[in-house]
Parts: C-alpha cells; structure tokens; sequence
C-alpha cells in the first residue's frame, strides 16, 4: 500500500516540477493522510512553504504540514458543505455567498479557496463540487490551479489556507 502511494506522490511531484527528496516522499506515502487527494494537498503545501520561506524541502518541513492536516483524533465529518461553512466562517461570509453569482475579486477569492479545499479534502467529483458550488467543473479545475499556483506567492494566502485546514481537520470553527 505504501509502495502505491509513494508512487502517487512521487509523479505528482515530478508533474508539478517539484524536487523532493526520497525521504520525503516516504514520509507522505507512509503518513495516516487518508486519499491521495490529501497527500497531493500535503505536497502542495510544502511546496508552497518552501518557496515563501526560501528553505529547502525536507523531512522536518514535511512533519510540520503534516502535523496541520492531521486531523489527531478530533475530526468532524468533511464534506464540501462543511468546508464551505468553515471558509464561510473564517471569511465572515456566507455559503449562500459563495453559491451566488457573484463575482467580485474577493468573493470569487473565498470560493476557489472552498473549492481547493474540497479538492484535497474530499472525493467528490469535479462536477459534484460544480453542483455544490453553482458553478460548471471546468470552474473546480480553474480554481484548484489558481489556488495552487497562488500559493506559493502568497505568504498571506498560505496562511489563510493553513489556518482553514486546522479548522477543518479539527472542526474547531
């Protein structure tokens, strides 16, 4: 089982462009982090601390991303409704907001910041997600890149994204 996952973890990386080291890549294959979506967002969240703090990536930057998206015992159902009211809560904003067709540069922030997080959160399709969120999948696609690739320019956002999944691995609102 661990081989497979190594193995995901591994070509996501190499797509992404991102040099990990062997040790690294173990430690994700081998962490409790539930579906490979999750360990893709591990990845990602690496990836984005160490370009934001200029430092390598290595076994102790992984054990801190993987400290924030252990849930430790205390996890709350995670489903795209629950994620859309915790960054609804966080952004002091409603779902109803997000689903709306509103498409302020702030609103449509907080609804791709939704929709990643339901993608490495959940298995939901990207149509479902689509649906959850009144919005084509082509949507989910385009916001799960946005957020990614905004990342690692954002020091703001990675906090914002940080802070979102301790609150949804933890359920504390």
């Amino acid at each position: 089982m661990h081989h497979q996952r190594f193995l995901e973890v591994e070509r996501k990386a190499r797509m992404d462009l991102i040099d990990v080291p062997n040790e690294v890549l173990r430690l994700l294959a081998e962490s409790d982090l539930e579906t490979v979506r999750l360990l893709g967002g591990a990845l990602d969240l690496i990836h984005a601390r160490s370009i934001l703090g200029g430092i390598p990536i290595d076994v102790g930057l992984a054990e801190s991303v993987l400290s924030d998206l252990s849930a430790n015992g205390r996890q709350m159902a995670v489903t795209p409704p629950t994620i859309a009211a915790v960054v609804g809560d966080y952004f002091a904003t409603t779902v109803e907001v997000l689903r709306s067709p509103i498409k302020t540069r702030d609103t449509a922030l907080v609804r791709q910041i939704a929709i990643y997080l339901c993608l490495i959160f959940t298995d939901a399709s990207l149509v479902d997600l689509g649906q959850e969120f009144d919005r084509d999948h082509t949507v989910v696609m385009y916001a799960g890149r946005k957020i990614r690739v905004e990342m690692c320019r954002s020091r703001e956002l990675l906090g914002h994204i940080r802070q979102l999944t301790v609150r949804i691995r933890t359920g504390s609102v």
